[in-house]
């Protein structure tokens, strides 16, 4: 029973844990869509976010898994003493919804911002590849400049005999 109450007061923090970073995540999602919105990107400032917001996603998961190991071990005891852990399942309950309310805005932003990120990325790869191109015309253009000029030919042409 004291076992339970552990859990249940374990399970409440990580329920807490995970609210705070799905508001860190909407943060950086705001300042994604208002990059985009006011057409202000900058692509390593970008790329940046999107690495923050994968390390966010991983401690989520940290969490969930936490989380499901204790709701296994309490999951008995709770169900045999629901009354007892009333107030803790109802405010339990409470923050399951908030993160999904949080879970289903941060939804919309990533389906609002997916065509903008697929198009920033597709305008850096051409824009790559204009510059590898450019780079081996030009690389090619100096080989045969150099190639032209040959020990013991002359650049003068003698005009009077």
């Amino acid at each position: 029973m004291k076992d339970t109450t552990n859990y249940v007061s374990i399970m409440k923090d990580t329920l807490k844990k995970k609210i705070e970073i799905l508001k860190k995540i909407e943060k950086v999602a705001m300042l994604q869509t208002k990059a985009f919105e006011e057409n202000n990107i900058d692509a390593e400032k970008m790329m940046a976010q999107l690495e923050q917001k994968d390390v966010y996603i991983k401690e989520l998961e940290k969490l969930d898994e936490g989380f499901e190991t204790v709701y296994t071990r309490a999951y008995e005891d709770i169900q045999t003493n629901k009354e007892e852990y009333k107030d803790d399942i109802i405010s339990m309950q409470e923050m399951i919804k908030e993160i999904a309310s949080y879970t289903v805005k941060l939804k919309v932003y990533e389906e609002k911002n997916r065509p903008r990120f697929v198009a920033l990325f597709e305008a850096k790869r051409k824009e790559i590849k204009n510059f590898n191109v450019n780079s081996k015309m030009a690389s090619e253009y100096y080989k045969n400049m150099a190639n032209i000029h040959r020990t013991g030919q002359s650049y003068f042409v003698d005009s009077q005999k």
